[in-house]
């Protein structure tokens, strides 16, 4: 196969196989960033120990380091000569690997295309183990601009005993150390022989993964070809990367390996290649942008024409489809889905109904209710638990928000209002469901939302906004709206739900919260909240909130809940 040929089927293969692929890369993958190798920073240090020395311009260093102190040159005696403490050590190779501010201009030893193409691979889930000869920490870098922060460094002895498992934990394996750890390992006696947790730790990655090696040159690191010489599995293939011919220690070990060898032009080019096929190949699987795009037309045609029956047959269709999906694939997690794959499965396949409700609860007010009642109530059962409340919600926040955007008050009370669980007793449907239902599973499963106190919203929020893209004048309106839309549901729920809404004892109260109350005070001074409760005050009993049913219609009822709610304060929590 050629080269382009080889490219493709690793790009498959690591697509249809998220995880199974380990990365190994040498100091050939930062050399475009202007990272020197451990050789030219041992004989810089050489040097500046020389010219400290009296002695210009040697032109051996090595040669001139062991005639001159009568040992071999390595990193732990280099730096014991130049500094006393670990901190002074630290900062003496510090200006190796982070840029001055020259070069951060010049843009060098920043993360390159190929960290960051990594890095996003990483991000996506088709990369969980990254071995690296090299001492920078541009893959660390590279992880935090995609915001992947949840990974583990093993650099060290202490810290091999120490690791959650690979399985677990996106895990960089620095083979011979961290420049801020002190454990750096570059001269042939270094690099001849590793320790046994390494070795054996090592032994398992290599039987249990897939290899993708860019960058390394196979010639001094002995300790590291053995490892590799060990390897008995073929289950997954290994590809070699390589801007020009292999050397022999390499050919041998390419030979051995079984190894697919491709030729290519550097390791940027060649990881943002691979990147940008299997984002190919995820696109072309997720459902096609024109079926919801077509399916929003089908609808508008029959709100415009008052096709009721055909748009309920419409809709009802599209449920039916995906009720029946998700009982196969994801209620249960029958095929055992990391928590990503079950977000990404759940809202490919809710798209185009998330768009036709969102159609149905913009354009019309009240006429259709009972479609988006029904539609909600689909996904809805007893005993739900964790990321299985994530259709049901979708749904209801879809259908608020674009009822909001609009003024389709009438829509907004059946969704909140009108819908039921139905089970050994039937009851208001928002008693059960709410975001804060899936706030600990989103937090404690995805890493991107780990620091966010209200992680169940956020995700609601940055998951729903590109559905609604059509319906708002810009970002700014749609968060307005995603915070009112909360605010209704907190106030809706001490409405229908009246458990110890008269104590006086106000911790005793509680209503689902939302980003409004992380992102305000309890007032909502100067927000978009503010000017909605304001217009209550102008129109009274006239409000078209008030008329579509909500709080009975009353204005002194609906005062009555926000008083309520004031009162509670902070100590509602969710």
């Amino acid at each position: 196969m050629n080269n382009e040929d080889k490219i493709i089927q690793l790009a498959f293969s690591v697509y249809s196989n998220p995880g199974i692929y380990a990365i190994l890369i040498g100091s050939g993958v930062s050399r475009s960033a202007g990272i020197p190798t451990g050789w030219e920073i041992m004989f810089d240090l050489i040097r500046k120990i020389s010219v400290i020395s009296g002695e210009q311009n040697i032109e051996n260093p090595e040669k001139w380091y062991r005639e001159k102190f009568n040992e071999e040159p390595s990193y732990s005696n280099l730096l014991s000569r130049v500094a006393k403490t670990e901190e002074e050590r630290k900062g003496i190779l510090r200006e190796y690997f982070e840029p001055n501010e020259d070069e951060l201009r010049e843009g060098k030893k920043l993360p390159t295309k190929a960290h960051k193409a990594i890095a996003n691979m990483v991000k996506e889930g088709y990369i969980k183990v990254i071995l690296t000869t090299n001492f920078d920490r541009l893959i660390e870098k590279a992880l935090e601009e995609e915001g992947v922060s949840d990974y583990q460094v093993i650099s060290t002895k202490s810290k091999i005993k120490g690791r959650t498992p690979y399985e677990h934990r996106v895990t960089i394996f620095k083979l011979h150390g961290d420049y801020l750890d002190g454990e750096m390992k570059n001269t042939p006696e270094e690099l001849a022989k590793y320790s046994k947790g390494k070795n054996n730790l090592l032994n398992r990655i290599c039987e249990n993964f897939g290899l993708i090696v860019s960058g390394w040159s196979a010639e001094y690191d002995i300790a590291l070809r053995e490892s590799l010489y060990r390897r008995k599995n073929r289950r997954y293939s290994t590809y070699w990367t390589d801007v020009k011919e292999p050397k022999e220690k390499a050919e041998e070990l390419i030979e051995f390996l079984q190894a697919d060898l491709v030729s290519i032009e550097d390791a940027d080019n060649f990881f943002e290649g691979l990147e940008k096929k299997i984002k190919a190949l995820r696109e072309y699987n997720q459902p096609h942008p024109l079926s919801a795009a077509m399916a929003i037309e089908e609808a508008k045609k029959y709100i415009e024409g008052k096709k009721d029956i055909k748009l309920d047959d419409f809709v009802r269709r599209e449920r039916k489809r995906i009720k029946k999906e998700f009982e196969n694939n994801f209620y249960g997690n029958p095929d055992g889905l990391e928590p990503e794959e079950l977000v990404n499965y759940c809202f490919q396949n809710l798209e185009t109904l998330l768009q036709i409700v969102a159609c149905i609860s913009y354009h019309s007010n009240g006429n259709y209710k009972k479609i988006l009642i029904s539609t909600v109530e689909e996904f809805t059962y007893e005993n739900m638990n964790n990321y299985e409340y994530l259709p049901v919600l979708a749904i209801i926040y879809i259908c608020g928000i674009a009822s909001l955007l609009n003024e389709s008050y009438k829509n907004l009370f059946g969704i909140l209002a009108e819908t039921k669980l139905v089970g050994r007793i039937i009851k208001p449907l928002i008693e059960e469901v709410y975001a804060s239902k899936i706030h600990e599973w989103i937090k404690n499963n995805l890493k991107e939302y780990k620091k966010y106190g209200i992680a169940s919203s956020t995700f609601l929020n940055r998951n729903l906004s590109k559905l609604l893209e059509n319906y708002v004048v810009n970002e700014k309106d749609f968060k307005n709206t995603f915070d009112l839309f909360e605010f209704i549901y907190s106030l809706v729920y001490l409405w229908l739900i009246k458990t110890n809404i008269k104590s006086e004892d106000t911790n005793k109260i509680w209503a689902p919260l939302g980003l409004y109350n992380w992102n305000f005070s309890i007032t909502f001074e100067d927000s978009y909240i503010e000017y909605f409760i304001k217009e209550k005050e102008k129109e009274g009993n006239n409000w078209g909130f008030l008329k579509a049913g909500f709080f009975d219609g009353k204005i002194d009822l609906f005062n009555f809940y926000y008083r309520k709610y004031l009162r509670c304060g902070p100590d509602i929590s969710g």
